[in-house]
C-alpha cells in the first residue's frame, strides 16, 4: 500500500520559511544603518533564495511517499536525486514520532525509525499512518 506524505506539510514548511526571512529581513534593516551596499546584497540573496525555497518546497513534499509491505517498509524521497530506503521488518528497533506545535495544529508529525544505529525519517504522515507504522515496529520485534 502506497502512502503519499500530505499536503499540509508545504503549508508548515511555508510559514516556517516566512518568519525566518521576517528575521532575515529585520537583521538587513539593521545592517542598512551601517552598511547600505551590504545590506541590498543581502536582501537580494534572500530574495533569490527565498523565491527557490517557495516554489522547490512543493515539489520536494510531493515527491515522498512509503510504502508498506509484507516484509518490509519502502521509503521514495528526491526530485532530482532519487532516493530509496528499503527497511526490513526485521531491523525495524522502534518508531518514534516527533511533532512541533503547527504540525500537531494540522494533525501531522514527523516519523522516525530507528534501523540499529540509523535513523529513516519520513516527513509530515498523518496521525493514524504513524499509529500503523507503530502497530508494525511493535511487530516486527
Amino acid at each position: 500500500m502506497n502512502h503519499k506524505i500530505s499536503p499540509k506539510g508545504v503549508l508548515i514548511l511555508r510559514v516556517w520559511l516566512l518568519s525566518g526571512a521576517f528575521v532575515c529581513a529585520f537583521v538587513c534593516g539593521g545592517v542598512a544603518v551601517f552598511c547600505p551596499i551590504a545590506s541590498a546584497a543581502a536582501a537580494l540573496l534572500l530574495l533569490i533564495f527565498g523565491g527557490y525555497l517557495w516554489f522547490f518546497i512543493p515539489h520536494r513534499i510531493a515527491s515522498c511517499s512509503y510504502e508498506i509491505h509484507g516484509e518490509k517498509v519502502v521509503i521514495h524521497c528526491g526530485v532530482l536525486f532519487k532516493k530509496i530506503i528499503i527497511i526490513p521488518r526485521a531491523r525495524l528497533l522502534y518508531c518514534q514520532r516527533i511533532t512541533t506545535p503547527l504540525c500537531r495544529r494540522y494533525g501531522l508529525c514527523l516519523v522516525r525509525l530507528l534501523i540499529s544505529r540509523k535513523y529513516a525519517v519520513i516527513p509530515f504522515v498523518t496521525i493514524a499512518q504513524e499509529e500503523e507504522l507503530q502497530q508494525i515496529t511493535a511487530s516486527a520485534t
